[in-house]
């Protein structure tokens, strides 16, 4: 479970104090991508909130804090290795090293050249994603035996090209030269 915020804490926390079983959980994090976009996701890091949110997990018994996760909108590869830089500032800033680090979803995913050519923007492949990223933590960790594993959600990039709509078009229009 990622946490998202201070209740879901409190919950968890009061769940870890009533069993005798182990709760893997990770917090949900949110900083500038400078992407142009505020995530709806996350506690602000430099929040006091999160600062709350990482004693529970670290400190509250039968709670095993196992990764750091966020999620941001755009799917332009163009942001990730942001994610990826506010990430590893993130651990550098507070000494905690997860098990993983999860920078989300938020890809684009197969899909024919006819779509394709309806976006202004390049498609990129899963392997874009990873090398935009992947290279920022092998260099941030190379030197150490404390080393994350590197996640991505790639969630409705593996689905949304199984799916059909069967539809038929009743009007096609033109709005200011955009059709």
């Amino acid at each position: 479970v990622n946490i998202d915020s201070i209740g879901e804490a409190e919950y968890i926390q009061k769940l870890a104090d009533d069993t005798d079983k182990t709760l893997n959980v990770g917090i949900r994090c949110n900083y500038d991508v400078k992407d142009g976009v505020l995530s709806r996701f996350g506690f602000d890091v430099d929040s006091e909130e999160f600062k709350k949110v990482l004693d529970i997990v670290t400190y509250t018994k039968n709670i095993h804090f196992v990764n750091f996760q966020c999620h941001f909108a755009k799917r332009q590869v163009e942001y990730w290795p942001e994610r990826a830089k506010k990430m590893i500032a993130l651990i550098d800033k507070i000494g905690v090293v997860p098990e993983r680090v999860d920078l989300g979803g938020g890809l684009y995913g197969n899909m024919a050249d006819s779509l394709k050519d309806q976006f202004n923007v390049n498609i990129p492949e899963y392997k874009d994603y990873a090398n935009a990223v992947a290279h920022l933590f092998a260099e941030r960790f190379k030197k150490t035996q404390d080393v994350p594993e590197l996640l991505i959600e790639p969630g409705s990039a593996l689905v949304g090209d199984c799916m059909r709509f069967v539809v038929s078009v009743k009007t096609v229009k033109s709005v200011r030269g955009k059709t």
